[in-house]
């Protein structure tokens, strides 16, 4: 019988890794005793879906750049809409390789999708929408989502608690916009900074233990 020394179990079987920690196994293998059924392969990997979401991509700015230049009009709209085009690509990719965990999913996708449309606003004469909208609303849906979900699907709250404190306290960033003037519309700003104080607030309070748990594992803290 198979023995993994570092979780301390048996393992029944022929396999030569430790299904929960994937570390080599020590003693004698028992084929005859395999209890683990065998999965077939995947159909599609996800480095093939990585290839054909950055091919389409590639030939969506291609495309772009080859109407705008056969097509008379006024200026390169071809730029922009390669930045839409990039921006749609990495949360993309990002959606792909966060897929089995969807809360990281939100948290990756709240993280790029403000970004980049501030990004793109700045770039393309400053209007102010994304940090008078886009912003403090991605954040807020950002967070009701991740509450709607784990209440949903009843997750523990130590598997969420931190992708949802990251997820507040980047939603006190429209304080920082509020207080230096940057924000022309305040409502949905302070809105979001209300709801952001009083989440981070809740989670410190009723679930501090497990927070503070939660963050040594994570950012490796003693």
């Amino acid at each position: 019988m198979r023995y993994c020394n570092s979780c301390k179990v048996t393992v029944t079987g022929d396999k030569k890794r430790c299904p929960l920690c994937r570390n080599l196994l020590s003693g004698t293998a028992e084929p005859d005793t395999d209890v683990f059924p065998t999965l077939p392969p995947p159909r599609y990997s996800r480095h093939l879906l990585y290839k054909l979401v950055t091919l389409t991509a590639i030939s969506a700015i291609v495309i772009c750049f080859a109407v705008n230049w056969m097509v008379p009009s006024q200026g390169w709209w071809a730029v922009f809409a390669s930045v839409g085009i990039l921006a749609a690509w990495l949360t993309t990719m990002v959606g792909i390789a966060k897929r089995r965990n969807i809360i990281k999913n939100i948290t990756w996708q709240m993280f790029l999708l403000s970004g980049l449309l501030v990004l793109l606003d700045f770039t393309y004469r400053w209007r102010g929408w994304s940090v008078d909208f886009v912003l403090p609303c991605l954040c807020l849906a950002s967070m009701a989502s991740v509450l709607a979900i784990s209440l949903a699907m009843h997750i523990p709250p130590r598997e969420y608690l931190i992708n949802l404190l990251l997820m507040a306290v980047y939603g006190l960033v429209p304080l920082i916009l509020l207080l230096t003037d940057v924000v022309r519309i305040i409502y949905p700003s302070v809105i979001c900074v209300a709801c952001s104080v009083i989440l981070v607030a809740g989670s410190l309070i009723f679930e501090g233990r497990n927070v503070r748990r939660e963050a040594r594992k994570k950012f490796h803290l003693r």
